[in-house]
């Protein structure tokens, strides 16, 4: 289950719709034109030139020369000053979900100030909306469509099947850019029968953060974190603590819709067959993952647990039921970590943060793990779609390794993955979360599955999660709520490929 309250920066990235408590701060700046530079050239011209030379005429007197005068074309390379031409100013509309008056402004404002700081002749205009996809269509139906525009792994294929994003496999070659010089998940979520449609922008380092205070309170080793499954399992039940009545007191790893699609990866299941366009939902290891989570829910009782949530409601809304030792182990995502910092300040707990457990521990499981990523789509009819593709071309390649740093997300550009790796350890970690940085930002940077890339994905990720929810309810058995959802997604999923027409 999940709780109710807080919006979190993954559920805003999923939704397009949903923002943060907040306003959206919008950049309105005017649009201005830039000072025209005047352009120097270097050119070849003719010209005539008289010449006076010495001639001997042997039919003169011997020995005496002859003064000539003659007239002869020769070339010279000079240079001239082209004629300038004032650049005429443009404005790239940016559509993005609203995601609350912090990241609107770090993520996108500063960052659009950024590049028309060193591209005076373009505004980038960024537009937050609440109901982003919603916006975006009206926008393109009532023609007029933003020039870039915000989407997700799990909507990017649903929005290009139906004709509202361009390909932009031209760009990428014109770029000398390539897809496997981005990290192998986020381009693939991007991709549909062998075209992109969206440059990567950036992905969630996801993993678990595990409180030390509590390890020792019930006789764990505080700088063991759990490696493997089977470890999280054993960690989770010594750290669960229940009243006499069975209300939860304090809880381990919480099993959700999200993560469980998480570990059915790590297990090695696979959710879709591209080459068969095959949905695989009821794929055995997917179902044996699903089983799990239905097991360690029943020890929790999904109702004392989604009352857990509720009683306390306030302190995961201001992030404080982790520092509290109420949980003792949370997944989330590494910009959490200044939220504990400041939640540490003064007070005695500690915390670390390590990487998704997997089967076996190794470390190379890693390149089994699926991170939710993000990228900006340039759509149908866009009015600026060369400087939609700089901007963003801009964000994670020109210019990416600042960028990426000062708005605290992940590098995608693998020439540039090592050094934003290390400078944002250096830059933007701080206190205890600071030790664990490299190692886990290696980690994640390692994943390469992503969620199927189809013209249902949205669909089927909302089917995933209702199955979970028949499952872990008792109203369904695993096997059965995922060969259900198996079935559903197939059946819409045929029925929009012949529409395609195969």
């Amino acid at each position: 289950m999940h709780p109710v309250g807080r919006f979190t920066r993954r559920a805003l990235l999923l939704s397009g719709a949903k923002g943060a408590a907040g306003g959206g701060v919008l950049l309105a700046l005017a649009a201005c034109g830039a000072t025209p530079t005047p352009q120097v050239i270097e050119k070849v011209v003719e010209k005539e030139v008289t010449k006076v030379i010495e001639k001997e005429v042997t039919k003169l007197v011997e020995g005496t020369p002859q003064v000539v005068q003659q007239t002869v074309v020769v070339k010279e390379t000079v240079v001239v000053q082209a004629p300038t031409k004032a650049v005429e100013p443009v404005t790239v509309e940016l559509l993005t979900p609203d995601w609350g008056e912090k990241y609107n402004k770090i993520v996108f404002e500063d960052v659009a100030g950024w590049f028309h700081d060193q591209h005076p002749e373009c505004t980038i205009k960024h537009v937050p909306a609440q109901s982003h996809q919603e916006k975006l269509l009206t926008q393109i139906a009532g023609g007029m469509p933003p020039d870039l525009t915000y989407i997700n792994y799990v909507n990017a294929i649903g929005f290009a099947f139906r004709g509202v994003l361009l390909p932009l496999d031209e760009r990428f070659a014109a770029a000398n850019l390539a897809i496997d010089d981005f990290l192998h998940g986020v381009t693939h979520s991007l991709m549909w029968n062998g075209k992109i449609y969206g440059f990567p922008m950036c992905y969630d380092a996801m993993g678990f953060y595990w409180n030390k205070n509590v390890y020792e309170e019930v006789g764990l080793d505080p700088e063991k974190p759990p490696r493997t499954i089977a470890e999280l399992e054993e960690h989770s039940k010594k750290i669960l603590k229940k009243t006499a009545t069975g209300d939860i007191e304090r809880v381990g790893y919480a099993p959700s819709s999200f993560s469980f699609i998480t570990f059915a990866y790590m297990r090695g299941g696979q959710f879709y067959l591209d080459n068969e366009k095959k949905v695989t939902a009821d794929d055995p290891k997917i179902v044996e993952d699903l089983q799990w989570e239905v097991a360690l829910m029943k020890d929790l009782d999904v109702n004392k647990v989604s009352a857990f949530w509720s009683a306390n409601s306030e302190a995961i809304n201001a992030g404080t039921v982790f520092p509290a030792g109420k949980m003792g182990l949370k997944y989330d995502g590494i910009w959490m970590g200044s939220t504990f910092e400041e939640a540490a300040a003064g007070t005695d707990f500690r915390y670390g943060l390590t990487y998704v457990p997997s089967v076996n521990g190794d470390i190379k499981e890693q390149e089994k793990l699926y991170q939710p990523s993000w990228g900006l789509g340039i759509p149908q009819g866009a009015k600026q779609p060369d400087w939609a593709w700089r901007f963003a071309k801009w964000y994670q390649v020109d210019n990416g390794l600042d960028v990426c740093v000062y708005t605290e997300s992940t590098e995608l550009y693998k020439p540039l993955v090592d050094k934003w790796i290390d400078r944002y350890v250096e830059e933007k970690l701080g206190g205890q979360i600071k030790a664990y940085g490299k190692e886990f930002l290696q980690a994640t940077s390692m994943a390469r599955s992503w969620w199927p890339a189809m013209p249902v994905s949205s669909m089927y990720n909302d089917e995933v999660g209702r199955a979970y929810d028949y499952a872990v309810h008792d109203q369904a058995t695993p096997k059965q709520a995922l060969a259900d959802c198996t079935t559903k997604v197939q059946t819409e999923l045929d029925r929009v490929l012949a529409a395609l027409g195969g």
